[in-house]
């Protein structure tokens, strides 16, 4: 199975404040096939989520922040895999993200190549 394969129509939920970060990953997702939906607060995305795969979640928004949302996600019973997106080093938020109920941390700008290696990982 190729990583198209595993990417293709799988529905991921961006968690994004951001209008050029959500243009950027908009583009990359829907260009391996993914199927994009927005939330550009943390409260948005908590009342937003509906079966997605999987869910990018910036950590900086307004309304509720990502580990806040991550928490009622996770109360809600939602277990699919959420990505901490940030603008800080991983090493410094990776420990903070997984004790919070995340599952992984990415920092910003992303690399291509990286988003698309830890959607395959969690998606696989």
């Amino acid at each position: 199975m190729s990583s198209s394969d595993i990417l293709a129509n799988k529905r991921v939920l961006i968690a994004e404040d951001n209008k050029i970060n959500i243009i950027v990953a908009r583009r990359l997702l829907e260009k391996w096939q993914m199927v994009v939906d927005v939330a550009e607060t943390g409260l948005q995305a908590v009342e937003m989520y509906d079966d997605h795969d999987i869910i990018l979640m910036d950590i900086h928004m307004p309304e509720m922040d990502g580990y806040a949302a991550c928490e009622e996600l996770r109360k809600a019973g939602v277990s699919v895999p959420i990505v901490a997106i940030t603008a800080s080093t991983p090493i410094d938020e990776k420990d903070k993200v997984v004790a919070r109920g995340m599952d992984d941390c990415l920092s910003k700008p992303f690399v291509p190549e990286l988003l698309q290696a830890m959607l395959i990982s969690h998606l696989s």
